[in-house]
């Protein structure tokens, strides 16, 4: 989860700012920035964890990933 600890913040600031002048946007920049910075860490999280792991759990199970996996070390 830290890509969504870090990238929530910093995104949503980014966004906020790129969004100043635009008048359909109600609300200052910080509380701009605090819905942005929760829609992009809830959508992160949803996906990290909804589709991520799964596959990273599919994956150690997974006999041939493992065998591939040992090549590269």
């Amino acid at each position: 989860l830290m890509p969504v600890i870090f990238n929530a913040p910093i995104v949503g600031c980014v966004l906020a700012y790129a969004s100043l002048n635009d008048p359909t946007i109600q609300g200052g920049f910080w509380q701009t920035a605090a819905i942005f910075g929760g829609q992009v860490g809830l959508g992160e999280a949803v996906v990290m964890l909804g589709l991520g792991l799964p596959i990273v759990i599919y994956l150690q199970k997974n006999a041939t990933f493992k065998e591939l996996f040992a090549k590269l070390r």
